[in-house]
């Protein structure tokens, strides 16, 4: 993009990028908007994935997260919607402890 001075200006913005719905659950959670990916679980559209969809996101969740911000929907919503045996519920733990061993470090 070219600036009003017509210097080069990049443009680094991840919703850019977004050309399908997981592309964009992914970028929200990305970003922290952890209460626009429940807002858009709970729609009609939303209510259309799966919910490993919503699971493959939660590993996308940045471990310097604040975990007050996300708890409540993995906790809530995500992890409670994954069947007893998925694997994904591993991945989600070991995430969750990687993601407190960052916190414990940070604080």
């Amino acid at each position: 993009l070219t600036g009003l001075d017509r210097d080069k200006i990049s443009i680094n913005d991840p919703y850019l990028g977004i050309s399908s719905t997981s592309d964009l659950i992914n970028v929200l959670v990305s970003q922290e908007a952890f209460k626009s990916v429940e807002r858009f679980q709970k729609s009609d559209l939303g209510k259309n994935f799966a919910p490993d969809v919503y699971a493959l996101t939660a590993l996308n969740i940045p471990t310097n997260a604040d975990p007050r911000a996300y708890v409540p929907w993995l906790c809530d919503i995500v992890i409670p919607s994954l069947s007893t045996g998925n694997p994904l519920l591993e991945s989600i733990r070991i995430w969750c402890c990687k993601a407190a061993d960052n916190f414990d470090e940070e604080n």
